[in-house]
């Protein structure tokens, strides 16, 4: 149908008469309704747990009735839930002049794992004999899945015995949602002076050699809880 003015002629035979009639009419473009959408782009379909809904890099296309596209904003993104694990169903709307039209793409989301643990800070590495096993300054670290960490409090520290002489392998653990790590740093207990004749008298020896130090001794330190952060290893 071409648009714009057009002349319309109607016409009446009778008795080998005929009668015409002429008038003007225009014709106007029809208003071109919205189809569909389609998706597309580098958006991130791979989430873990705890993680806020983003979709950058999304991308939506409305295409109309009279074959026409563009680029446009979507109305409403909705059917994430950061708290659920496993696949979900993410629905992109767009509203033109009342028409709807909706477009769904999946995205998975993940579980939030520990992966590994790193001793830090300037702590103690040295001591003297029968010296009890000091926490100032000792930081761990958790790192996880999705390249974040924070600081925790370990579950345990074993290995040290103050009535022994020489080099010592501390070994520090921390467990979270049935996930275990370690790891280990090496400490110095030096030779004691002037023993005496009975080198054992007045040796303080922590309690539980073997068991080290309970997560309740521990939790008593105050190392501050960090919270998640996007991190780099941090050097010992």
């Amino acid at each position: 149908t071409q648009s714009g003015q057009q002349t319309i002629t109607v016409s009446y035979k009778e008795n080998g008469k005929t009668v015409e009639n002429h008038y003007e009419i225009t014709v106007k473009n029809e208003i071109p309704v919205v189809t569909s959408i389609t998706l597309y782009g580098n958006y991130k379909t791979e989430f873990y747990v705890g993680d806020e809904f983003t979709s950058e890099g999304l991308k939506v296309t409305a295409h109309y009735s009279d074959g026409s596209s563009k680029e446009v904003v979507p109305t409403e993104i909705n059917g994430f839930d950061k708290n659920k694990v496993g696949p979900q169903t993410i629905t992109v709307v767009f509203d033109d002049d009342g028409t709807e039209v909706s477009k769904d793409y999946e995205i998975n989301v993940l579980e939030l794992k520990l992966t590994s643990i790193e001793v830090s800070g300037n702590y103690k590495k040295e001591y003297e004999y029968g010296e009890p096993f000091s926490m100032d300054n000792f930081v761990v670290f958790a790192y996880y899945n999705n390249s974040t960490s924070k600081v925790v409090v370990p579950s345990s520290i074993s290995g040290f015995n103050s009535s022994k002489v020489g080099n010592q392998t501390i070994t520090v653990s921390y467990k979270e949602n049935g996930i275990e790590k370690s790891t280990s740093f090496v400490v110095t207990v030096k030779d004691k002076e002037n023993p005496g004749n009975d080198g054992n008298k007045n040796v303080i020896i922590l309690s539980s050699v073997v068991g080290g130090i309970t997560a309740a001794a521990i939790a008593s330190v105050s190392i501050g809880i960090g919270v998640h952060k996007k991190h780099k290893k941090l050097g010992k």
